[in-house]
């Protein structure tokens, strides 16, 4: 997987309701998050991108960098075009179970999880330095955390609540509403293009 297809897979859900609070440093804590659990189910990393060790937490740099420009703001846009057809069966739920598992937390409590005693994080931060975690580390942590398991049933229930808030159009990019929805009032509120 492209780390930034999976940065994208976030802001899109995220776009899918209304209560979306996906800042930058939550999106980083998540692409986190999702790496040391491919690692740990699949024994392969998610993404090759490296992570590093900043203040608020692990950070990958070329995300960070695309979705700078939102600061401490919700991120309302996918960067450039994305198409989650790219995520294998087995990608597309880590990717799922890795939202339903942290996306209900907030950034903050995300960071205070990767700044725990033993966190690979904490192992390698030096202030004012970015230091490349490892992958050896980072599989160590969530080794021992405890167990996460893939629900494949989230895979429909996704499609399913795509089907049911609308979908984005490959071609134009905006997002289309079900037909039963189209009763003259404005959804933009919920569905950001």
């Amino acid at each position: 997987m492209k780390v930034i297809d999976i940065a994208n897979f976030f802001v899109s859900l995220g776009t899918l309701t209304p209560e979306n609070d996906l800042t930058n440093l939550k999106l980083q804590k998540l692409l986190y998050f999702t790496q040391g659990w491919s690692l740990v189910l699949f024994n392969k990393p998610a993404f090759d991108e490296p992570i590093e060790a900043w203040e608020f937490g692990p950070v990958v740099p070329s995300v960070y960098s695309v979705f700078k420009k939102y600061n401490k703001n919700v991120i309302d846009k996918i960067y450039k075009t994305y198409n989650e057809n790219v995520f294998t069966d087995d990608e597309l739920d880590l990717l799922l179970t890795i939202s339903a598992e942290y996306n209900q937390y907030s950034a903050y409590k995300l960071v205070n999880m990767t700044h725990q005693n033993d966190t690979a994080w904490s192992i390698h931060y030096q202030k004012e330095k970015h230091q490349p975690i490892a992958l050896s580390s980072i599989k160590t942590e969530f080794i021992h955390k405890l167990p996460i398991k893939l629900c494949s049933t989230t895979i429909k229930e996704y499609n399913q609540k795509k089907e049911q808030i609308g979908y984005r159009d490959e071609k134009t990019g905006h997002y289309v509403l079900p037909t039963d929805w189209d009763d003259g009032e404005d959804y933009s509120i919920y569905l950001r293009d």
